[in-house]
């Protein structure tokens, strides 16, 4: 029981870590606020790394959600992709809509392997 208590705490700050940081990471990408800076495949790079290691982490608690993870990073990103394709932005829109399909990609392949792995023992 408190194991179980245990691992949905974790699972909540780790979605909690994982939407703050696509919220920062999306508007220093899509220039927008304080965060507003010049376009860099750097942050993009970063961005992509960071959500992919949230999104796995809350994988490797959830093994079943393994989408909570990567939707909780992409819940900020959304809306700026919208903001950047619309004001013809298409070098920031391609850039976050990496950041946007990477957790997912990662979480995917994780969770994939997990139970291709399970199965093989």
């Amino acid at each position: 029981m408190r194991a179980m208590i245990v691992k949905t705490i974790a699972g909540i700050l780790v979605c909690i870590a994982a939407a703050l940081n696509g919220g920062i990471f999306g508007m220093y990408i899509g220039g927008l606020g304080i965060c507003g800076a010049d376009f860099s495949w750097f942050a993009v790079s970063a961005s992509f790394v960071v959500g992919g290691c949230l999104s796995s982490i809350f994988t490797l608690l959830w093994r079943k959600a393994w989408w909570a993870g990567a939707l909780s990073f992409s819940v900020f990103l959304l809306p700026i992709f919208c903001f950047e394709a619309i004001g013809g932005e298409l070098q920031r829109s391609i850039g976050i809509s990496i950041c946007i399909v990477g957790p997912f990609v990662v979480a995917y392949g994780l969770a994939r392997c997990w139970d291709t792995s399970r199965k093989k023992s």
